[in-house]
């Protein structure tokens, strides 16, 4: 994978899946373009399924050309997904349109940084900038000033808009607006860094209009989510379209419990219940684990009553047909132990499924009503190793808005991992 790429792609692969750095960029290379090549045909020769993943679109100054060749001369099958190339998205993330009826009818996508093997450089900017009505240069901020002298050489009117879109399609992207004869003193004051992506034509106007993502309710704030590898990606989603750039640190591991016989018991004499509560997402996916594992199936529910913690815990159990007839508005064992006192729990048998670190409350006011209690261990949770050293560093730099929490272990753990110390110094301003 290259540097440009977004972790949370990463994060989606197995956890057995090797993941190796082949990128590349300013002032540091980790592989030379042969020998990404030679690793690609080596591991596939070894019979794995690789992917090679790129920023933007392979076939766009992504040097996918090029691998895809060395695959096909070693008799490699491959196959080509394609992708946004930054070109394209990282103007309309700032809401600039390449082309417009009226305004711009041609396009031209170049680079600002060519092989340096070249003789001549293949990029004439003075002929394009007569030749087309937009110009989007890639890896150009290195020699920005001569890239925009060139296009002025070649009769572009100073007073053309351009601007500079850094770090686009990312929460924390920043462009910088100007026009030719002064986009480049603008750019350095504003010490802008590669990736960016220079657009110049007259299509920049309308981003007065059209600026869409700097709208969105979270733009420019960056979020640590703590929670569970397994459970995060809808709360990140959510939070990434509100606009926000989004950190995942799991300071929790959902995991099996230690030994199954318990679980083993409860589950071979599950008729036995007239209640089965479930206070959590991860129970309810333990518990349907468990009876995977076990091979039994729904119908052996038949007959007892379902309790949710929580509307979330209950939409994971109507998604596999159990519908629970208990479910508190507000989200405590305390409410949950409350919609209990409705029924009539004397002499009746409570299935309890939950993790290991669970508290007391529940079964507790369960025991008090009436009702014999059976509290099950269904799954564990743990503290994750996870790296500490980067998140450690924004922090102390002030670059985080807000972390949530979602549970006491997420909290517990993380005060664990960031050395045991009081965090209150290190979350000052979050």
């Amino acid at each position: 994978y290259d540097h440009l790429i977004n972790d949370r792609f990463l994060s989606d692969a197995p956890t057995k899946t090797e993941r190796i750095n082949v990128g590349k960029q300013v002032g540091k290379k980790v592989l030379e373009q042969k020998e990404i090549n030679r690793l690609l045909i080596k591991e596939a020769r070894k019979g794995k399924t690789v992917a090679r993943l790129k920023g933007g679109d392979p076939f766009i100054f992504g040097r996918g050309g090029e691998e895809a060749e060395a695959l096909a001369r070693s008799s490699i099958p491959f196959e080509v997904v394609p992708g946004v190339t930054s070109a394209v998205a990282a103007p309309a993330y700032a809401g600039i349109p390449l082309t417009h009826r009226g305004i711009a009818s041609s396009v031209a996508i170049v680079t600002g940084h060519e092989d340096p093997a070249k003789e001549v450089a293949a990029v004439n900017f003075k002929k394009i900038a007569q030749g087309v009505d937009t110009i989007a240069c890639l890896m150009g901020v290195g020699k920005m000033e001569f890239i925009i002298d060139q296009i002025l050489k070649g009769g572009k009117s100073p007073e053309t808009p351009a601007a500079i879109v850094e770090r686009g399609t990312y929460a924390h992207q920043r462009v910088v607006e100007g026009r030719l004869k002064n986009i480049f003193s603008k750019a350095r004051k504003a010490r802008v860094k590669p990736p960016a992506v220079i657009v110049v034509g007259e299509v920049v106007k309308l981003r007065k209009t059209i600026a869409w993502f700097e709208s969105l309710p979270l733009t420019g704030k960056t979020i640590v989510v703590t929670r569970a590898k397994e459970q995060a990606g809808p709360f990140i989603d959510s939070l990434e379209q509100a606009g926000a750039r989004v950190i995942p640190f799991p300071t929790i591991e959902i995991a099996m419990p230690r030994g199954f016989k318990a679980v083993d018991r409860a589950l071979d004499s599950i008729k036995a219940y007239d209640y089965i509560v479930f206070t959590s997402v991860n129970g309810v996916n333990a518990f349907l684990s468990h009876m995977h594992r076990l091979k039994k199936d729904i119908r052996c529910l038949d007959g007892a009553t379902i309790a949710a913690l929580g509307e979330m815990t209950a939409q994971v159990l109507r998604e596999h047909l159990l519908f629970p007839k208990i479910v508190p508005a507000t989200y405590t064992s305390k409410h949950l132990a409350g919609e209990f006192k409705r029924e009539k729990l004397t002499g009746k048998i409570v299935l309890l499924f939950r993790s290991e670190i669970a508290n007391e409350i529940l079964p507790r006011q369960l025991r008090r009503m009436g009702a014999q209690v059976k509290e099950v261990s269904g799954y564990t949770i743990r503290k994750p190793r996870v790296p500490t050293g980067q998140i450690k560093q924004l922090f102390r730099k002030g670059e985080i808005d807000l972390i949530t929490f979602t549970s006491p272990s997420t909290f517990t753990n993380f005060v664990s991992l960031m050395g045991g110390k009081p965090v209150k110094p290190l979350l000052k301003g979050t």
